[in-house]
């Protein structure tokens, strides 16, 4: 019963196994990739590395990455999306507007 209850904890404290949350591709760090069905260690680096690179622009193009075929690509598909292809980090606020005269 008790791994019961850590399961349930774990499951709690790693949002990621939720089939609700979509990850954004171009800022989802390695270790959430990793928890995507057909994704491992060296995928989630080599999809990481790419977006460095340039940020992904559709789904598509992670068929680019080796071993990402069409099937597991529709395996992904429900559970990521393409934001804003802006680097990871603080975002600036637009500057006030003036007041009109």
């Amino acid at each position: 019963m008790l791994s019961f209850w850590f399961s349930v904890a774990l499951l709690a404290a790693n949002p990621t196994h939720s089939s609700t949350v979509t990850l954004d591709l171009n800022q989802a760090p390695a270790g959430a990739l990793v928890e995507l069905p057909g994704i491992g260690p060296k995928k989630a680096l080599a999809i990481v590395a790419r977006r460095t690179q340039r940020p992904f622009r559709s789904l598509e193009e992670l068929r680019q990455i080796r071993g990402i075929g069409k099937k597991t690509l529709e395996r992904l598909r429900p559970r990521l999306r393409i934001g804003p292809a802006t680097p990871a980090g603080p975002r600036s606020s637009p500057p006030p507007r003036r007041p009109s005269d």
